[in-house]
Protein backbone atom coordinates (compact mmCIF):
# COMPACT_ATOMS: atom_id res chain seq x y z
CA UNK A 1 0.00 0.00 0.00
CA UNK A 2 0.82 3.71 -0.43
CA UNK A 3 -0.08 6.71 0.29
CA UNK A 4 -0.08 9.54 -1.87
CA UNK A 5 -1.62 13.46 -2.02
CA UNK A 6 -5.20 13.68 -3.79
CA UNK A 7 -5.52 14.10 -7.59
CA UNK A 8 -8.47 15.32 -9.72
CA UNK A 9 -9.48 11.44 -10.66
CA UNK A 10 -9.47 10.28 -7.46
CA UNK A 11 -13.13 12.02 -6.59
CA UNK A 12 -15.48 9.00 -7.79
CA UNK A 13 -13.31 6.44 -5.45
CA UNK A 14 -13.42 9.07 -2.87
CA UNK A 15 -17.41 9.34 -2.76
CA UNK A 16 -18.01 6.00 -2.46
CA UNK A 17 -15.62 5.54 0.62
CA UNK A 18 -17.63 8.10 1.85
CA UNK A 19 -20.78 6.54 1.52
CA UNK A 20 -19.05 2.68 1.91
CA UNK A 21 -17.92 4.28 5.07
CA UNK A 22 -21.00 6.00 6.48
CA UNK A 23 -23.38 3.63 5.25
CA UNK A 24 -22.16 1.10 7.87
CA UNK A 25 -23.19 3.48 10.45
CA UNK A 26 -27.24 3.82 9.26
CA UNK A 27 -28.61 5.34 6.35
CA UNK A 28 -26.14 5.55 3.52
CA UNK A 29 -25.92 9.60 3.01
CA UNK A 30 -27.50 11.06 -0.06
CA UNK A 31 -24.69 12.78 -1.50
CA UNK A 32 -23.92 12.92 -5.41
CA UNK A 33 -20.76 13.75 -7.33
CA UNK A 34 -21.64 17.09 -7.27
CA UNK A 35 -22.43 17.57 -3.36
CA UNK A 36 -19.23 15.68 -2.62
CA UNK A 37 -16.97 17.96 -5.02
CA UNK A 38 -18.38 21.17 -3.87
CA UNK A 39 -18.34 20.53 -0.50
CA UNK A 40 -14.72 18.94 -0.26
CA UNK A 41 -12.70 19.60 -3.35
CA UNK A 42 -13.71 23.13 -4.92
CA UNK A 43 -12.97 25.13 -1.79
CA UNK A 44 -10.93 27.90 -2.92
CA UNK A 45 -8.48 27.21 -0.33
CA UNK A 46 -8.27 23.49 -1.03
CA UNK A 47 -4.78 22.24 -0.92
CA UNK A 48 -4.32 18.78 -2.98
CA UNK A 49 -1.36 18.04 -0.28
CA UNK A 50 -3.84 18.31 2.77
CA UNK A 51 -6.04 15.21 1.41
CA UNK A 52 -4.03 12.16 1.28
CA UNK A 53 -5.50 9.08 -0.52
CA UNK A 54 -4.11 5.40 1.03
CA UNK A 55 -3.40 3.18 -2.71
CA UNK A 56 -3.34 -0.48 -2.49
CA UNK A 57 -3.23 -3.43 -5.11
CA UNK A 58 -6.71 -3.31 -6.18
CA UNK A 59 -7.31 0.28 -5.71
CA UNK A 60 -8.54 3.32 -3.39
CA UNK A 61 -8.94 1.89 0.30
CA UNK A 62 -9.65 5.38 2.31
CA UNK A 63 -8.41 8.70 2.48
CA UNK A 64 -8.03 11.29 5.34
CA UNK A 65 -8.39 15.40 4.67
CA UNK A 66 -6.31 17.69 6.87
CA UNK A 67 -6.12 21.30 7.80
CA UNK A 68 -4.60 24.24 10.18
CA UNK A 69 -7.10 25.06 12.52
CA UNK A 70 -8.57 28.41 11.97
CA UNK A 71 -9.07 29.47 15.37
CA UNK A 72 -5.72 27.62 17.09
CA UNK A 73 -2.49 27.65 14.76
CA UNK A 74 -0.88 25.14 17.19
CA UNK A 75 -3.37 22.55 16.73
CA UNK A 76 -3.81 20.65 13.53
CA UNK A 77 -7.61 19.39 12.45
CA UNK A 78 -8.60 16.33 10.82
CA UNK A 79 -11.46 17.18 8.91
CA UNK A 80 -12.59 13.76 7.62
CA UNK A 81 -11.50 10.04 7.84
CA UNK A 82 -13.10 7.34 5.58
CA UNK A 83 -11.69 3.42 4.76
CA UNK A 84 -13.74 0.75 3.45
CA UNK A 85 -15.50 -1.49 5.75
CA UNK A 86 -12.73 -4.59 5.37
CA UNK A 87 -9.83 -1.82 5.23
CA UNK A 88 -9.25 -0.97 8.54
CA UNK A 89 -5.59 -1.37 8.69
CA UNK A 90 -6.01 1.65 5.36
CA UNK A 91 -7.71 3.66 8.18
CA UNK A 92 -4.49 3.31 10.42
CA UNK A 93 -2.03 4.02 8.10
CA UNK A 94 -4.08 7.07 6.95
CA UNK A 95 -3.82 8.58 10.80
CA UNK A 96 0.03 7.39 11.09
CA UNK A 97 0.37 9.47 8.23
CA UNK A 98 -1.92 12.37 9.47
CA UNK A 99 0.03 12.62 12.34
CA UNK A 100 3.40 12.85 10.90
CA UNK A 101 2.30 15.84 8.57
CA UNK A 102 1.35 17.21 12.26
CA UNK A 103 4.69 16.76 13.87
CA UNK A 104 6.92 17.66 10.96
CA UNK A 105 4.95 20.91 10.10
CA UNK A 106 5.46 21.92 14.14
CA UNK A 107 1.74 21.76 14.90
CA UNK A 108 1.51 20.93 19.30
CA UNK A 109 -1.84 18.92 18.78
CA UNK A 110 -3.98 16.68 16.80
CA UNK A 111 -8.16 17.31 16.43
CA UNK A 112 -9.83 14.44 14.65
CA UNK A 113 -13.70 15.74 13.89
CA UNK A 114 -15.45 18.89 13.07
CA UNK A 115 -17.89 20.22 15.83
CA UNK A 116 -20.24 22.45 14.49
CA UNK A 117 -18.07 22.94 11.35
CA UNK A 118 -18.55 26.62 10.00
CA UNK A 119 -15.16 27.02 8.77
CA UNK A 120 -14.02 23.90 6.95
CA UNK A 121 -16.43 23.86 4.18
CA UNK A 122 -18.08 19.94 5.71
CA UNK A 123 -21.39 21.86 7.04
CA UNK A 124 -24.44 20.28 5.87
CA UNK A 125 -22.90 17.69 4.16
CA UNK A 126 -24.65 14.22 5.17
CA UNK A 127 -24.00 12.86 7.51
CA UNK A 128 -22.11 15.06 9.32
CA UNK A 129 -24.84 18.23 8.91
CA UNK A 130 -24.34 20.77 11.96
CA UNK A 131 -20.96 18.87 13.24
CA UNK A 132 -20.95 16.06 15.76
CA UNK A 133 -17.30 15.52 15.30
CA UNK A 134 -16.68 11.89 15.46
CA UNK A 135 -20.12 9.54 15.57
CA UNK A 136 -20.25 7.38 18.68
CA UNK A 137 -21.96 4.74 16.29
CA UNK A 138 -18.33 4.91 14.22
CA UNK A 139 -16.73 2.13 16.59
CA UNK A 140 -14.34 1.52 13.19
CA UNK A 141 -12.91 4.92 13.59
CA UNK A 142 -13.12 4.89 17.57
CA UNK A 143 -11.42 1.94 18.18
CA UNK A 144 -8.18 3.23 15.81
CA UNK A 145 -7.83 6.60 17.76
CA UNK A 146 -8.15 4.75 21.07
CA UNK A 147 -5.18 2.68 19.69
CA UNK A 148 -3.08 5.52 18.88
CA UNK A 149 -3.51 7.35 21.84
CA UNK A 150 -6.17 10.06 20.98
CA UNK A 151 -8.62 11.01 23.90
CA UNK A 152 -12.22 11.87 23.54
CA UNK A 153 -13.15 15.41 24.33
CA UNK A 154 -16.49 15.81 25.92
CA UNK A 155 -19.96 14.48 24.08
CA UNK A 156 -21.99 16.53 21.66
CA UNK A 157 -25.89 15.69 20.99
CA UNK A 158 -27.05 16.35 17.74
CA UNK A 159 -31.30 17.57 18.46
CA UNK A 160 -33.65 17.30 15.61
CA UNK A 161 -37.00 18.57 15.33
CA UNK A 162 -39.72 17.99 12.14
CA UNK A 163 -41.28 21.28 11.00
CA UNK A 164 -44.63 19.25 10.14
CA UNK A 165 -47.63 20.58 11.73
CA UNK A 166 -45.08 22.52 14.11
CA UNK A 167 -46.83 23.95 17.10
CA UNK A 168 -44.37 25.66 19.48
CA UNK A 169 -45.40 25.36 23.15
CA UNK A 170 -47.60 28.55 24.74
CA UNK A 171 -46.69 30.20 28.30
CA UNK A 172 -47.16 33.54 29.66
CA UNK A 173 -43.35 34.54 28.61
CA UNK A 174 -44.56 33.23 25.03
CA UNK A 175 -47.90 35.58 24.57
CA UNK A 176 -45.97 38.53 26.49
CA UNK A 177 -43.36 38.44 23.66
CA UNK A 178 -45.94 37.87 20.99
CA UNK A 179 -47.49 41.11 21.90
CA UNK A 180 -44.67 43.38 22.83
CA UNK A 181 -42.03 42.12 20.42
CA UNK A 182 -41.20 41.41 16.40
CA UNK A 183 -39.17 39.32 14.24
CA UNK A 184 -36.17 40.52 12.15
CA UNK A 185 -34.33 38.56 9.10
CA UNK A 186 -30.92 39.56 7.88
CA UNK A 187 -28.87 37.86 5.73
CA UNK A 188 -25.42 37.04 7.14
CA UNK A 189 -22.34 38.62 5.81
CA UNK A 190 -19.20 37.11 6.72
CA UNK A 191 -16.21 39.42 7.15
CA UNK A 192 -13.58 36.59 7.27
CA UNK A 193 -12.45 35.59 3.47
CA UNK A 194 -12.03 31.78 4.97
CA UNK A 195 -15.26 31.57 6.65
CA UNK A 196 -17.00 33.36 3.53
CA UNK A 197 -15.32 30.17 1.27
CA UNK A 198 -16.35 27.68 4.12
CA UNK A 199 -20.26 28.58 4.35
CA UNK A 200 -20.68 29.81 0.73
CA UNK A 201 -23.20 26.70 -0.08
CA UNK A 202 -25.30 28.00 3.15
CA UNK A 203 -27.71 30.69 3.12
CA UNK A 204 -27.46 32.24 6.30
CA UNK A 205 -29.51 34.45 7.97
CA UNK A 206 -29.57 36.47 11.64
CA UNK A 207 -32.90 35.86 13.24
CA UNK A 208 -33.13 38.36 16.04
CA UNK A 209 -36.35 38.73 18.36
CA UNK A 210 -36.47 43.09 18.78
CA UNK A 211 -38.99 45.20 21.22
CA UNK A 212 -41.12 47.76 19.45
CA UNK A 213 -38.13 50.04 20.18
CA UNK A 214 -35.63 47.70 18.31
CA UNK A 215 -33.79 46.58 21.63
CA UNK A 216 -32.46 42.87 20.73
CA UNK A 217 -33.86 40.00 23.10
CA UNK A 218 -32.90 37.09 21.40
CA UNK A 219 -30.72 36.07 18.36
CA UNK A 220 -29.75 32.85 16.34
CA UNK A 221 -28.04 32.05 13.32
CA UNK A 222 -30.35 29.66 10.52
CA UNK A 223 -28.36 27.89 7.66
CA UNK A 224 -30.39 26.51 4.95
CA UNK A 225 -29.23 25.14 1.56
CA UNK A 226 -28.22 28.10 -1.08
CA UNK A 227 -29.90 26.30 -4.16
CA UNK A 228 -27.30 26.79 -6.48
CA UNK A 229 -24.78 25.17 -4.41
CA UNK A 230 -26.55 22.18 -3.18
CA UNK A 231 -24.91 20.63 -0.64
CA UNK A 232 -27.06 20.15 2.19
CA UNK A 233 -30.79 18.89 1.50
CA UNK A 234 -33.04 21.49 0.92
CA UNK A 235 -35.39 20.25 3.06
CA UNK A 236 -33.12 20.60 6.03
CA UNK A 237 -31.96 23.76 8.22
CA UNK A 238 -29.48 23.88 10.81
CA UNK A 239 -30.24 26.06 13.64
CA UNK A 240 -27.07 27.54 15.70
CA UNK A 241 -27.56 29.02 18.90
CA UNK A 242 -24.33 31.42 19.24
CA UNK A 243 -23.91 32.54 22.98
CA UNK A 244 -26.38 29.97 24.43
CA UNK A 245 -23.74 27.18 23.93
CA UNK A 246 -21.56 28.86 26.63
CA UNK A 247 -24.13 30.44 28.50
CA UNK A 248 -25.77 26.20 28.67
CA UNK A 249 -29.44 27.41 28.58
CA UNK A 250 -31.63 29.29 26.91
CA UNK A 251 -33.70 32.35 27.59
CA UNK A 252 -37.57 32.64 27.45
CA UNK A 253 -37.03 34.57 24.30
CA UNK A 254 -34.78 32.58 22.87
CA UNK A 255 -36.91 29.75 23.64
CA UNK A 256 -39.31 31.82 22.19
CA UNK A 257 -37.72 32.45 18.69
CA UNK A 258 -36.83 29.18 18.01
CA UNK A 259 -40.64 28.01 18.16
CA UNK A 260 -41.52 30.81 15.72
CA UNK A 261 -38.87 30.04 13.74
CA UNK A 262 -39.80 26.11 12.89
CA UNK A 263 -43.72 27.38 12.54
CA UNK A 264 -41.99 29.69 9.36
CA UNK A 265 -39.75 27.12 7.90
CA UNK A 266 -42.40 24.84 6.93
CA UNK A 267 -43.63 27.43 5.02
CA UNK A 268 -40.36 27.35 3.25
CA UNK A 269 -40.44 23.68 2.80
CA UNK A 270 -37.41 22.85 4.92
CA UNK A 271 -38.95 19.83 6.71
CA UNK A 272 -36.18 19.21 9.23
CA UNK A 273 -34.20 20.65 11.86
CA UNK A 274 -30.86 20.03 13.34
CA UNK A 275 -29.29 21.65 16.12
CA UNK A 276 -25.95 20.40 17.83
CA UNK A 277 -25.12 21.23 21.49
CA UNK A 278 -22.74 20.18 24.17
CA UNK A 279 -24.00 16.74 25.92
CA UNK A 280 -23.04 18.36 29.39
CA UNK A 281 -25.85 20.98 28.78
CA UNK A 282 -28.16 18.56 30.08
CA UNK A 283 -30.62 22.18 30.86
CA UNK A 284 -30.36 23.36 27.23
CA UNK A 285 -31.23 19.96 25.96
CA UNK A 286 -34.33 19.65 27.98
CA UNK A 287 -35.47 22.66 27.23
CA UNK A 288 -34.98 21.90 23.14
CA UNK A 289 -37.13 19.09 24.12
CA UNK A 290 -40.19 21.10 25.37
CA UNK A 291 -39.70 22.75 22.47
CA UNK A 292 -40.34 19.45 20.87
CA UNK A 293 -36.39 18.28 19.61
CA UNK A 294 -35.30 14.72 19.73
CA UNK A 295 -31.55 14.05 21.04
CA UNK A 296 -30.37 11.89 17.59
CA UNK A 297 -26.72 10.85 17.19
CA UNK A 298 -23.65 11.46 19.78
CA UNK A 299 -20.16 12.24 19.01
CA UNK A 300 -17.22 13.79 20.10
CA UNK A 301 -13.76 15.66 19.03
CA UNK A 302 -10.79 13.16 19.76
CA UNK A 303 -7.09 14.96 20.88
CA UNK A 304 -3.85 14.07 21.19
CA UNK A 305 -0.65 16.02 21.43
CA UNK A 306 2.18 15.97 18.73
CA UNK A 307 4.53 16.35 21.57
Amino acid sequence: MSIRPFRNSDLPQLLEIWIQHFSALGRPPAVSLLKFEQAVVSRIFFQPTNLLVNEGAEGTNGWIAVAPCQHDSSNLVVCAICFLPTQDHAGSELLRAAETRCIEAGFERMQVGLPRDETYGYAGLEPLGHGIAVSLLDQRTISLLKAAGFVAEPELVQMVASTVQYRPPVNRDSIQLRRNARITQTVRVYQAPRQAAAMAHMDVETIQLVTTSGEELASISLWCSDPEAEVMDPAMAIIDLGVCHERGKLTAAESYLIGATMQRLEQQRVMNVEIVVDGQNTELISQLETLKFNAGQRGAAWRKSAR
